[in-house]
């Protein structure tokens, strides 16, 4: 790969993950950050995780927070990390089928590949940490989420945003029996009967349909709900509503985004002045999505550490006197 094929691969990552496919122009030689191209953290950190994800390298930690160096530079460090284009020649791309759904592949096609990539004793060894990093992942995890918060009063949905192909509405009686094929098979169960009791509560479910098919869900709630995952109790307060487990059947098809556009819409027009949701850290794509397309700012964050089936939690809010929401650990009372 020529080096001004590889820089206008680069502007064009650039050009579809942050600024929504936009051709404005883009200065090779401006720093990226605030002060230059206009990225803040969280573009920042979605632009370089787009680059690690597409050329298979580990970048500099401080690419995710300096924002000071330019699109010419980062070239420079490309190339510089790149293996050779003899290795990358004999490189397999991915089956079709699983090229937008890397993470969920089968096991041993990620072994091929890096067996391609890099050799026997490399792939032993990537094998085994993975394994083992499976295993301790049961056993002991620490997250972090980030609280958001988005008014609705001067809410309007993108237009650029929608997802062909789909229709997006409350979910209807006659939509019940098609959700058996909406989650896997290993945990269907469990979700059906977590979705009744919902319902029973007084949940709003709203559904994402294609080809009268279910292909993604939202929930939200206008009292709060006990979140499993983070081990904490989310009661809403002043005209607030509460988004929960935003789930898509085909990631990186913009049906999540779109549910969650729809979402807002919704909640605005059943009269809402606020809408609050969290989102695992790690999430950049959606984090940068919520904050750069749909305004949401964040109002707090929960650090949750668990040691197999135990959860310990701590988390802050920005003014809770004020906040939309209140956070209780179990035992706690909302007085």
């Amino acid at each position: 790969m020529t080096r001004s094929t590889l820089e206008r691969e680069v502007v064009q990552i650039l050009r579809t993950c942050v600024f929504s496919g936009s051709d404005r122009d883009v200065p090779t030689d401006c720093p990226v950050g605030k002060l230059g191209l206009g990225l803040d953290s969280l573009a920042l950190v979605e632009f370089v995780t787009a680059l690690e994800r597409r050329y298979h390298v580990v970048l500099p930690e401080s690419l995710w927070s300096e924002g000071q160096f330019t699109i010419r530079q980062l070239v420079d460090l490309l190339e510089a990390t790149l293996p050779p284009a003899t290795h990358r020649s004999r490189r397999r791309p991915l089956p079709s089928r699983w090229r937008h759904r890397a993470d969920n592949a089968p096991y041993w096609l990620l072994f091929r590949e890096r067996f391609q990539k890099q050799g026997f004793i490399r792939t032993l060894w990537w094998a085994y940490s993975s394994i083992l990093s499976r295993l301790l992942r049961r056993c002991y995890s620490r997250s972090t989420f980030v609280v958001l918060a988005r008014e609705l009063d001067a809410f309007c949905a993108p237009t650029q945003l929608g997802a062909p192909n789909l229709e997006l509405r409350e979910i209807a009686h006659a939509d019940f029996p098609s959700l058996r094929s909406l989650w896997p098979s290993h945990s269907n169960s469990w979700m059906l009967d977590l979705f009744h009791k919902r319902r029973d509560a007084g949940f709003i479910c709203l559904v994402a349909v294609r080809d009268a098919e279910i292909v993604g869900i939202d929930w939200l709630s206008t009292t709060g709900d006990h979140s499993h995952e983070t081990g904490v109790t989310i009661l809403t307060r002043n005209r607030s509503c509460y988004g929960l487990d935003l789930y898509e059947k085909y990631s990186g098809e913009g049906i999540g985004l779109a549910l969650l556009t729809y979402s807002l819409t919704e909640a605005k027009r059943r009269g809402f002045d606020t809408q609050v949701m969290y989102v695992d850290s790690r999430n950049i794509q959606m984090l940068s999505a919520a904050v750069q397309l749909l305004g949401f700012r964040m109002i707090g964050s929960i650090r949750t550490t668990r040691v197999f089936a135990m959860r310990s939690s701590r988390w802050q809010l920005e003014e809770p006197a004020s906040a939309p929401i209140v956070m209780l650990s179990r035992g706690q009372s909302s007085e």
